[in-house]
């Protein structure tokens, strides 16, 4: 309930808020309802989106859980079972209600974050995708602020909607709505912990058209990004536990284009992108849980590499590959005395994410090359690493809830991000270099802004690598012309010696 001049405002189910008088106690007006549960934001791109007579017969809507009046302005600000928030005002005295503003939210924990590919269109610039546990994955852009429609966007999503500004796109795992709203004994301490539904992980193929997501019921899930409804094209019963990882191999660099699922089960699956995700084959190399799984090519040999709870890190080369079955041979393994949580793959060779809260780069023999501090804590473990599109900065998430910038080179902090109320789940950085985006159990995604020092650092980085490629595809085009001398062989300078100073980020919003 809600006190305002003279009237007393009244949540109840369903979306309903009504006004009444004080004195007589007799019902004045009723507010508009929010948006019904597992709508398509997307499709509300006019004001009609809004009126129940656009909505099915038996929609059902969040029920009110907090109300506010702002007894100055006159307007309304409700909070709703899936999160939601609307801020409602009546234009004059018995005049019509409108909507001055709207947000959209997880309902509970988001475990997997993923930044859209800037190279295509399919989806706006600055997209990023997230997945959790209340069985959606949600596709959000915080750049294309805009109410204006831009006729001349190519995306299959509309730059803005009725609903969010931000949140362009919600889709929904399965066609039940009992876990887009929390209950009513869940909404001071909401327990995700303890849930076998929902999205565990993501990953975006590298031509970004498809986007696989891996249940907590061991169920993959492939999307196709390129049409407006976003429909499923392939699922599979993969796995018998949560899928925890997810990779694409590049098709550009690698021998085969393949997809990669790593599961609580222990095993890894193998999938063909290019012909429906038929299964080629698993490996079963692991006596716990894979945490992680990456591609690489070396030699002109492909790898698949994955790292487990077991604390060992397991290469195969590929050996066998045929239209419909492959086969990897392990070549080595890295076996480890703390626990590995998460790897990526750097220019050094495997960068490890450490339960002593060290990240460790290993070659492809299986040795040791660099070993640095993943953050200044002597608490907590690194349970996430995630490199700038340079590789000169590693975002790492440790488990005493901040995030941590370090250098990946020498270890040396360039900024802590903290204000998380529990553990964080995932961290990006933007393909611009001026966002880390961290997602938590919370439900909260936090949007930083870096520095400019930081950005201007990593994006310089990024134009010495892109000048590096032309000048030795230019010097490769030149050896073609003419007989190979010892002063055509040419190596690459090294990079200036970086600046000791401290980066500050510079948190710009949440929601």
């Amino acid at each position: 309930m809600a006190l305002g001049i003279g009237e007393l405002f009244i949540g109840f189910n369903n979306g309903t808020v009504r006004c009444f008088d004080v004195e007589s106690v007799t019902h004045k007006r009723t507010y508009c309802k929010p948006h019904y549960l597992l709508c398509d934001v997307a499709k509300g791109t006019s004001g009609d989106a809004l009126l129940p007579t656009s909505h099915p017969a038996n929609a059902r809507y969040p029920d009110v859980r907090a109300l506010c009046y702002n007894k100055k302005s006159g307007v309304m600000t409700a909070v709703y079972s899936d999160r939601s928030i609307y801020s409602w005002q009546q234009l004059a005295e018995g005049g019509a209600i409108t909507k001055l503003s709207s947000q959209l939210f997880h309902v509970g924990a988001i475990f997997a974050l993923e930044i859209y590919p800037s190279a295509y269109s399919f989806l706006p610039a600055g997209t990023f995708i997230t997945c959790g546990a209340d069985e959606t994955v949600r596709i959000w852009n915080v750049d294309q602020r805009t109410k204006r429609f831009d006729q001349e966007c190519t995306s299959p999503l509309p730059q803005t909607n009725v609903y969010s500004e931000e949140l362009k796109k919600a889709i929904y795992l399965t066609d039940a709505n009992s876990s887009l709203i929390e209950m009513p004994d869940k909404v001071l301490a909401p327990s995700s912990m303890d849930l076998t539904t929902g999205a565990k992980s993501l990953r975006i193929s590298p031509d970004g058209q498809h986007l696989a997501c891996g249940g907590r019921d061991g169920n993959l899930r492939i999307y196709d990004l390129t049409l407006p409804d976003t429909p499923m094209i392939a699922i599979y019963e993969a796995h018998e536990a949560e899928i925890m990882c997810l990779e694409y191999s590049d098709p550009q660099r690698s021998e085969r284009y393949l997809l990669a699922s790593g599961s609580r089960d222990r095993l890894v699956h193998l999938f063909d992108p290019r012909n429906g995700y038929l299964p080629l084959a698993s490996v079963d190399d692991h006596t716990s849980t894979v945490n992680s799984i990456v591609f690489t090519s070396y030699a002109d040999e492909f790898f698949l590499i994955s790292c487990a709870s077991d604390k060992v890190v397991v290469l195969r080369r590929m050996v066998e590959s045929k239209p419909t079955e492959v086969r990897f041979e392990r070549t080595n393994q890295v076996t480890s005395q703390f626990g590995l949580n998460n790897m990526v793959m750097s220019a050094d060779g495997i960068l490890a994410a450490c339960q002593d809260r060290q990240l460790r780069t290993y070659s492809l023999q299986g040795k040791l090359v660099k070993q640095v501090r993943g953050a200044t804590t002597d608490d907590g473990q690194l349970t996430k690493v995630r490199l700038d599109p340079s590789g000169t900065f590693a975002a790492t998430v440790c488990s005493d809830r901040n995030v941590y910038v370090v250098e990946a080179s020498t270890g040396e902090c360039a900024a802590i991000l903290s204000g998380q109320s529990d553990s964080v789940t995932d961290v990006a950085f933007s393909h611009d270099c001026r966002r880390l985006i961290v997602v938590s159990y919370s439900g909260c995604i936090f949007v930083w802004r870096l520095s400019n020092l930081l950005a201007s650092k990593m994006n310089d980085r990024l134009k010495r690598m892109s000048a590096s490629v032309v000048q030795v595809a230019a010097t490769v085009g030149k050896a073609n012309d003419r007989a190979e001398t010892p002063d055509s062989l040419i190596g690459s300078g090294s990079d200036a010696a970086s600046e000791e100073h401290r980066l500050v980020a510079n948190k710009v919003g949440h929601f």
